[in-house]
């Protein structure tokens, strides 16, 4: 479909055929789907790394564990692991990851369901209203925002593995579609 540059977006949306709408959502769901469970298992994963090193700092670092006869010929190497481990910690910044990947993760999740209850209705009135419609851009320009602070390297083998969850969670032939 072409659209002429001089026409305003309102009259754009309305040449939109109704199928191409719902696809549309379709697709932003699976998206938004795929990125909240990309991120929910990036801050998991980066929760227990960081909780291993806190146990592992602990452990190596305690002198009950340095005062245990079996022990006190691998002192001077469990001194060594605790000094790279708590330099090494602060380096990785386990927290900031944390912090960043929960607020992609619940900003992810949160306008996914926006789109799900979305879906609920189209499944039920099987139409988008222009109530619909601006919703739809106020999401997208959420998910513009969201995005702008995605991994810039994502992890591609756990996107992979997402994607896989959301084709089989949400198959494209369980929605409504309208006649091309």
């Amino acid at each position: 479909m072409s659209v002429v540059a001089s026409e305003n977006p309102a009259q754009v949306r309305e040449k939109i055929s109704l199928y191409e709408q719902v696809c549309g959502v379709y697709k932003l769901y699976r998206i938004l789907r795929m990125n909240a469970l990309y991120y929910g298992a990036r801050v998991h994963r980066a929760q227990r790394i960081n909780f291993w090193f806190e146990i592992l700092i602990a452990i190596s670092s305690s002198a009950t564990v340095a005062s245990v006869a079996v022990f006190k010929p691998f002192f001077p190497y469990l001194a060594g692991i605790t000094a790279i481990l708590t330099v090494i910690k602060p380096i990785l910044a386990f927290p900031k990851q944390i912090e960043k990947f929960t607020m992609l993760w619940s900003g992810y999740l949160e306008i996914s369901l926006e789109v799900s209850q979305m879906i609920e209705e189209i499944q039920l009135t099987h139409d988008v209203t222009p109530e619909m419609r601006s919703n739809i851009i106020l999401i997208r320009n959420k998910f513009d925002e969201l995005s702008k602070r995605d991994d810039p390297y994502p992890n591609k083998r756990l996107l992979n593995k997402q994607w896989v969850a959301v084709k089989e969670e949400v198959p494209t032939n369980c929605f409504w579609t309208p006649p091309e």
